[in-house]
C-alpha cells in the first residue's frame, strides 16, 4: 500500500524559537537594570525636589518675618498720633486766622475803626510756622501770644511785625519764647508792649 505526505503541510514546516531560554534571561535582565536606573533617577530627582522645596519654604519664612515686622512697623507708626495732634492744630490755627480775617473784614472790632488796623496788619503776616492764639489790644498795649514749629521762626515773625508801619510807634518790652508744656512739637512765644499782663 502506497501513502503520499505532503511535506509542506504546516505540521511539518519548522517552528521558529523567537526568544531561546537565555535570551530572554539577558533580556529580563537588561529590562531590570533599565528599570533600576529609571528607578534611582525617579529618587534623585524627588530629593532633588523636596531639598529645593525646603529652600523655597525657608524663603517664605523668611519673607513672612519681613512682612511681619514691617506690618508691626507701620502699626506703631499709626499708632504714634503726634502728627494727628500736630495736624488738628494747625487746622485749628488756619481757622482761627480765617475766622481773624472774618472778623477784621466786618469790622468787628473797636466799633469798627480802632483796632482793624493792627489786625488786618496781623493778617498781613500769615506764616506756615508761627501762628498767634491770642491777640489782646488797647489804646496804649499790645500783647500777642502764639505758637511755632521752631525757635528760628519767632524771631523772623517778630522782626516783620516792628517793619509794620502801624507798629512803628510802639516799643515791644517784653519777648519771651518757651517749650509748650503740653506739646513737645511746638514752640509758644508772648510779645508786648508791656512787662507784665494785667490778667
Amino acid at each position: 500500500m502506497k501513502q503520499d505526505i505532503n511535506l509542506y503541510q504546516a505540521r511539518f514546516r519548522p517552528r521558529r524559537q523567537w526568544l531561546s531560554a537565555r535570551q530572554l534571561g539577558l533580556l529580563l535582565l537588561v529590562l531590570t537594570g533599565v528599570l533600576l536606573l529609571l528607578t534611582l533617577q525617579m529618587y534623585r530627582a524627588r530629593d532633588a525636589a523636596l531639598a529645593q522645596s525646603g529652600q523655597l519654604e525657608q524663603q517664605q519664612q523668611a519673607l513672612q518675618q519681613e512682612v511681619d515686622r514691617l506690618k508691626q512697623q507701620l502699626d506703631a507708626r499709626m499708632a504714634d498720633d503726634r502728627w494727628i495732634r500736630r495736624e488738628a492744630a494747625l487746622r485749628q490755627s488756619v481757622n482761627e486766622y480765617r475766622t481773624l480775617i472774618d472778623q477784621v473784614a466786618e469790622r468787628r472790632f473797636g466799633g469798627g475803626e480802632g483796632f482793624s488796623g493792627p489786625l488786618a496788619a496781623l493778617t498781613e503776616l500769615g506764616s506756615d510756622r508761627v501762628w498767634l492764639e491770642r491777640i489782646l489790644l488797647s489804646q496804649r498795649d499790645i500783647e500777642l501770644q502764639g505758637a511755632a514749629l521752631d525757635a528760628v521762626s519767632v524771631p523772623e515773625y517778630f522782626e516783620r511785625l516792628k517793619q509794620l508801619r502801624v507798629f512803628a510807634d510802639h516799643a515791644f518790652e517784653r519777648f519771651e519764647i518757651r517749650r509748650s508744656p503740653r506739646y513737645d512739637w511746638k514752640l509758644e512765644f508772648t510779645m508786648a508792649t508791656r512787662e507784665q499782663s494785667n490778667d
